[in-house]
């Protein structure tokens, strides 16, 4: 489904509720157009101004206020904008979306159908016994009646499938450990001169992997202080953490810096 909804016809560039909008301008308000009778200013209140409207199509002036911190979004429609004949709703309307997704789905299902054993279900292609790959065990959880423990290829051109993937998985299977595939930290890295690193988190939290996907990542010389160690920027790594793993469930290389 989708997400953020935008209007099918809308003008070049999205007003959102930053922008201030027009009296007698258009705007989309929960999928309806609304006509802008008055902006009215709240300079002493904790919003600057709000929004009086009516439905486009209604002369009697009913209509209700729009507060900025309480919409979600709103589009500035164009004079002519397209309008769903079956619910009235601005396009693409509900309706459209929900047909999309299950059209979506119907062909993610037909391409899955399609999967031979052996195969990667990222790429389609047969997994070569030199050939680097991840395994998920058990029934696989995406289509009940596929081939059991599907297997990956551990390429960049697979490795958002299988990470895809893995989220299902240890939803589906509790207990599941997660791999480097889907591993995250909040805390920052901080690279060394040598390629070993450490994780500085938030307090009360552990960092999984230094090899995990971080909020952020930064060479050590960087840091206000400068590095503890005396690292040079000279041959310095920057921020690549040396010892990845070839294996993604390896979260704890032998090689490498190590989580603090």
């Amino acid at each position: 489904m989708t997400r953020y909804w935008t209007p099918a016809l809308k003008p070049f560039g999205p007003s959102s509720l930053s922008k201030r909008p027009e009296i007698d301008s258009i705007i989309a308000v929960n999928r309806k157009p609304w006509r802008v009778l008055e902006v009215r200013d709240h300079p002493d209140a904790d919003i600057d101004y709000e929004v009086f409207v009516k439905p486009v199509d209604d002369e009697q002036h009913y209509g209700f206020t729009v507060r900025p911190h309480a919409a979600r979004q709103w589009w500035e429609l164009p004079e002519h904008y397209a309008v769903c004949h079956s619910c009235g709703e601005l396009a693409p309307c509900r309706g459209h979306e929900q047909a999309q997704y299950a059209a979506d789905q119907a062909r993610q299902l037909e391409h899955e159908m399609r999967l031979l054993p052996g195969c990667c279900p990222g790429c389609q292609e047969p997994i070569t016994p030199r050939q680097r790959s991840i395994e998920f065990p058990g029934e696989y959880v995406l289509n009940p009646l596929m081939e059991p423990s599907p297997r990956f290829h551990l390429r960049s051109k697979c490795w958002s499938a299988a990470a895809r993937y893995e989220e299902k998985w240890v939803v589906a299977w509790p207990g599941r450990q997660r791999s480097l595939l889907t591993l995250k930290c909040a805390g920052t890295v901080v690279v060394h001169g040598d390629g070993s690193a450490e994780c500085h988190g938030a307090e009360d939290s552990d960092c999984p992997s230094v090899h995990a996907r971080h909020r952020g990542m930064s060479a050590c010389y960087v840091q206000s202080r400068g590095c503890p160690r005396g690292c040079s920027t000279v041959g310095h790594p920057g921020t690549r953490v040396a010892g990845a793993p070839e294996d993604p469930r390896d979260i704890h290389p032998t090689t490498g810096g190590a989580p603090r």
